[in-house]
């Protein structure tokens, strides 16, 4: 089953699209193409980790993950989000009907968290301009990513939060990140800077495009 997951690569202060394209197949081994470099590589390892510690199984056949397009170099850790989401729906572990309405970047730790990258406005902007509902990027990354106004920008802590979002089975809203709801937060993170399901109106503040 081939799945797509939207992710993206910064040139410069631009982002240009980047499609994670997941296949399982019959066969062995996990194979990852598409000009990837030494850290974009050593993301299957990461990833593989995260989603068995997480309770998910790893398929045994043949897994080919393609970074698209193939002539554009690959780099950094932020390709381990859309990969695990990937092989998930590939895998038919999870259904997310959500899936083609978001750019999702992300550093995956060992235990399924989720770790800061860089480039978060630049992806919001990429997104924009392609007519997509929003970003699924890291909650350390997403304030740079609210300037952009026309988008749904959710700040993820955990792969179980990225699940919760593309299922669509539940209010999400409290993963939502924007300027209107900042608090200070704890050591001067972003942990209060999204908005509060219980608040009044706090969802549609947020909410750019359904």
């Amino acid at each position: 089953m081939l799945i797509d997951i939207l992710g993206a690569k910064c040139i410069g202060i631009e982002a240009v699209p980047v499609t994670v394209e997941v296949d399982i197949a019959h066969g062995i081994g996990i194979h990852l193409v598409g000009l990837a470099d030494v850290a974009v590589k050593e993301s299957l390892l990461r990833t593989v980790t995260a989603l068995q510690s997480l309770g998910f199984r790893i398929p045994g056949k043949k897994i080919v993950i393609n970074l698209a397009p193939a002539d554009v170099r690959k780099n950094g850790s932020g390709y381990d989000l859309p990969i695990a989401v990937g092989i998930l729906a590939a895998s038919e572990q999870k259904h997310f009907p959500g899936l083609d309405k978001y750019l999702i970047m992300g550093e995956l730790g060992l235990d399924g968290s989720v770790r800061e990258v860089q480039g978060a406005l630049p992806f919001a902007d990429l997104a924009a301009g392609m007519g997509i509902s929003g970003c699924i990027i890291p909650l350390r990354s997403a304030l740079e990513a609210t300037e952009c106004n026309d988008l749904s920008i959710f700040g993820v802590e955990t792969l179980t939060d990225v699940i919760r979002i593309l299922e669509e089975q539940e209010d999400c809203s409290d993963l939502l990140v924007c300027p209107e709801t900042l608090r200070p937060g704890r050591d001067g993170l972003l942990g209060d800077n999204r908005s509060r399901g219980g608040e009044k109106g706090s969802g549609d503040s947020c909410r750019r495009r359904a």
